[in-house]
């Protein structure tokens, strides 16, 4: 949703503007996109026997297993 006083793109849930802080009414706010299509990376990683370990290890020593 854009600001209508900056041209701001804010949150689409936002009241004020982010950059300027102005309030966002409910007609401005009316006028965001019903869907916005974004692109997204998403990155997962297991670490395997890691929960097992995580069960024995005390929290900062499975940081020091895993950061090494």
């Amino acid at each position: 949703m854009r600001c209508p006083q900056c041209g701001a793109h804010n949150r689409s849930a936002a009241r004020f503007c982010d950059q300027c802080g102005t309030a966002l009414t409910l007609e401005s706010r009316a006028l965001r996109p019903a869907a916005e299509r974004r692109q997204l990376t998403v990155l997962f990683c297991d670490v395997a026997g890691s929960t097992r370990l995580a069960e024995q290890l005390d929290p900062e020593e499975l940081r020091d297993v895993i950061r090494s």
